[in-house]
């Protein structure tokens, strides 16, 4: 059957043997994701093609570390991501670029379509070729054409450069933020263990439900985690919004620090667990603060409010 998200009539669509009405859906525009029975049945009828472009960047994004399962009720929210602009969409494109051809000088290839179409989360191909030819190429110069004849089409020297300035995400926030459970069972994993960590290791400590806002919450996490530093997630619970508020960072450039309550650690979704995750129990909270603050400046270096207190 075709692509749920894109309509791709070559995606295959195959029933996964050890989950019960789950399938994995493979398609070479929207990548590889799990779907369930109701979710291949349930595409709306009135999806634009900005919607779908939206839709399948996003997933193709979540791929980088974060496998995504799709139900009946992820619909609503696909629907509702919003578009990037046009110069973010053009720095995904040339990420991508950088990542198929990595080599200085080396020769690439431009095809606006399928993959090309999702790394940039392009509508149509005529979008794609706006961002490559009018954007990356005439506006900005970072992608160089050949002069004559025999030569090849490269990132320019100033493609790399911009490219090298993108790898410090956000290098001037001070925001730590955190992903967790919010039931009470883990109070003092937050007010005792990680709060305390991120504000030592010199970081503003944001975690959602403690942070005040006016926007829908969904917004109001993709905006935070936008502006952020890190992310310290914490999978105790396997709650969903945190390995989408996970994928979600990795997928931004973003360091994720893993962390989990000892026991469940075996409960974690197996492309997660060869993460180095920071155990703690709740006898060793405070043991977990250190080993969490340490992490955080060994991995961030150390934030400009820390404190020694």
């Amino acid at each position: 059957m075709p692509c749920p998200i894109c309509s791709d009539v070559n995606a295959t669509v195959t029933p996964l043997e050890d989950i019960f009405g789950e399938n994995m859906v493979s398609c070479y525009r929207c990548g590889k994701f799990i779907a369930s029975g109701l979710f291949l049945i349930g595409k709306p009828y009135d999806l634009s093609p900005t919607q779908i472009g939206n839709m399948s960047g996003w997933i193709q994004e979540q791929q980088l570390e974060i496998p995504v399962q799709l139900d009946e009720h992820s619909w609503n929210f696909l629907k509702s991501i919003n578009s990037p602009g046009v110069g973010e969409k053009a720095d995904k494109l040339l990420k991508f670029l950088a990542r198929k051809f990595p080599l200085p000088n080396q020769s690439l290839e431009f095809a606006p379509e399928n993959r090309y179409l999702s790394s940039c989360w392009a509508a149509n191909k005529e979008e794609a070729n706006y961002l490559f030819h009018q954007y990356l190429v005439l506006h900005k110069g970072f992608i160089q054409l050949p002069t004559t004849s025999g030569r090849s089409v490269v990132i320019s020297p100033a493609g790399w450069d911009y490219l090298h300035s993108l790898q410090y995400a956000n290098k001037d926030s001070q925001i730590g933020f955190c992903a967790m459970w919010f039931d009470h069972s883990v109070t003092s994993l937050w007010t005792d263990g990680i709060d305390p960590a991120i504000r030592k290791a010199g970081y503003e400590s944001i975690r959602i439900d403690k942070h005040q806002h006016n926007n829908r919450i969904d917004d109001e996490i993709i905006s935070m985690i936008r502006r952020s530093k890190f992310i310290v997630a914490d999978f105790t619970g396997g709650r969903g919004g945190v390995y989408f508020e996970a994928g979600l960072a990795l997928g931004l450039g973003l360091k994720v620090i893993w962390t989990i309550e000892d026991s469940q650690l075996k409960n974690v979704h197996f492309d997660n667990r060869q993460y180095n995750f920071i155990k703690w129990t709740s006898s060793t909270i405070n043991e977990f603060r250190d080993s969490l603050q340490y992490k955080i400046e060994a991995t961030i270096g150390r934030g400009p409010i820390a404190s020694d207190s």
